[in-house]
């Protein structure tokens, strides 16, 4: 059963599932147009905001964004008790779903697209307003199938709408162009006579491209001199014969002096290779010189000494390369070399300042503790961990499903009492999935004053495993809140830790 709210913009609408396999079926059917919002680092409720076609999240304005997070807020079982809630918020085709998460359970394409507003308290005009407008609707599966199939269908229909009007205009296009060629060869037609015209349009046909390819190597380009004046490329007529119908003038239109000369002045091109082009002679023409001398060289003798010399010159330029390459290489490796041990240096002292840390929040939560033994609180106090131990186990087996391993007699009684393994899941920096396995025991000063025990049993390499371990208890200290950490551990895990490590 999916439940669906009106809110201030009519042109909006919010849904969601009543459980977590509702959602699951929300993730599977949602739309392009679809926004998703969830409480972050807590358990939640999936709330959808389906935008107008066209619009993106940059486009939602900032009540309706507030209006959805109000309502993930409230359909929280930690968030709702709690004040400056942070609700996190993307485009449906940015969740990410495997087959090897639980139910209901989705992580992100991309991070970096994924944003997020703080909620300070709950504002009950808002959410008592939307709460009046619910409705319930799609109750099976095949029913959101059903409304994407739909969805889908409409949109494909509008693209082949536009691909019809696009292909109109192409061959409106078409018909354009060749009515202005026609015009074009009826104007040759009548300035250098039918004959010659019909020949050169087929002659631009089968040799246009062949021209252009060795006008663009070679720079090479052949200029028809007719009574007096010159008829270049550049000439107008060019545009759509290209330099075919000047060639196939120059020796059809005779008795008018006609004769073709090269762009460097010369009436024929030289074709000794021993000449010298730009003052050069083979020995001191690039790479790039030699190919061009090569391609303009007809006699067998003089073109083979240009190719050899141009071999030579190849291979120095391939030597040349290689040990450039090879330099880049040695300075790639002392890099990453120097960086290694920078980043082992930094380690190093970050794990001691770690150390130290812990040891002095350690030794605050002793003295606390201590004071309210003196004070006779603290029975109350251990007595209110063992509650907030229980709503945490329960609200960690809603999200992580079989990923979560109850101990003692709750479940694996191999485990032993208020204890639990979890299994975090995520994709590392290079793409490929990764698993970390923890052994969690509470303890009884957990959550008011310590955090629970931890060890890492697959996942994280031994060299890592302290510091990995000293940064989930930091985290702890950090919050200072004396609320429950063990979700935001499994979260710093897979966003922290396996999204930027991979496997050498």
């Amino acid at each position: 059963m999916v439940f669906y709210f009106t809110c201030s913009d009519p042109q909006y609408s919010i849904f969601m599932g009543r459980d977590k396999y509702e959602n699951e079926e929300l993730i599977k059917y949602g739309w392009p147009e679809d926004l998703w919002f969830h409480v972050d680092k807590m358990s939640s409720a999936h709330v959808y905001l389906r935008l107008p076609p066209g619009q993106t999240i940059r486009d939602v304005p900032e009540s309706i964004v507030h209006e959805c997070a109000q309502l993930t807020k409230l359909n929280s079982i930690e968030g709702c008790k709690v004040n400056n809630v942070k609700v996190v918020y993307t485009m449906w085709s940015n969740l990410c779903k495997r087959g090897d998460m639980a139910v209901g359970q989705v992580s992100f394409h991309d991070r970096s697209q994924v944003q997020s507003v703080v909620i300070e308290k709950r504002i009950n005009e808002i959410v008592n307003r939307l709460n009046k407008t619910k409705e319930e609707r799609n109750n099976h599966p095949t029913d959101l199938a059903n409304e994407r199939a739909a969805r889908d269908a409409a949109e494909l229909e509008q693209r082949r709408e536009v691909q019809r009007h696009e292909f109109k205009q192409q061959d409106l296009d078409r018909e354009n162009a060749r009515q202005q060629k026609q015009a074009e060869v009826e104007r040759l037609q009548a300035t250098y006579g039918e004959e010659v015209v019909s020949e050169t349009v087929r002659a631009a046909i089968e040799t246009d491209e062949v021209q252009k390819r060795f006008d663009s190597m070679h720079g090479h380009r052949e200029i028809t001199i007719s009574g007096g004046g010159f008829l270049d490329s550049s000439d107008e007529d060019d545009d759509i014969f290209g330099s075919a119908l000047y060639t196939t003038t120059k020796s059809k239109i005779k008795g008018k002096g006609a004769h073709t000369a090269t762009d460097e002045g010369d009436d024929e091109p030289s074709t000794s290779a021993s000449d010298c082009v730009g003052g050069l002679a083979l020995s001191e023409m690039s790479v790039e010189q030699l190919e061009r001398r090569a391609a303009l060289v007809y006699d067998k003798k003089d073109q083979m000494e240009v190719l050899t010399v141009l071999a030579y010159a190849r291979k120095a330029e391939a030597e040349r390369k290689h040990a450039l390459d090879q330099q880049k290489k040695s300075e790639a490796l002392q890099a990453q070399k120097q960086q290694q041990e920078d980043m082992a240096a930094a380690l190093l002292s970050k794990r001691s300042m770690m150390e130290s840390q812990l040891q002095a929040f350690e030794a605050q939560a002793a003295t606390s503790l201590e004071e309210m033994r003196v004070r006779g609180k603290l029975e109350t106090v251990l007595e209110e961990n063992l509650t907030l131990q229980d709503e945490e186990t329960m609200v960690l087996q809603a999200i992580f499903g079989e990923d979560c391993t109850l101990g003692g007699s709750a479940g694996d009684t191999t485990l032993p009492e208020r204890s639990l393994r979890l299994v975090v899941q995520g994709e590392d920096g290079a793409q490929q999935h990764r698993r970390i396995v923890l052994f969690i025991r509470m303890v009884s000063q957990y959550p008011s004053h310590l955090p629970p025990h931890c060890e890492l049993l697959d996942g994280v390499a031994q060299a890592d495993a302290v510091f990995v371990i000293a940064s989930l208890r930091l985290l702890f200290f950090e919050r200072a809140d004396g609320a429950s950490i063990i979700h935001q551990w499994s979260e710093w895990l897979r966003d922290e830790w396996i999204a930027v490590h991979h496997d050498e």
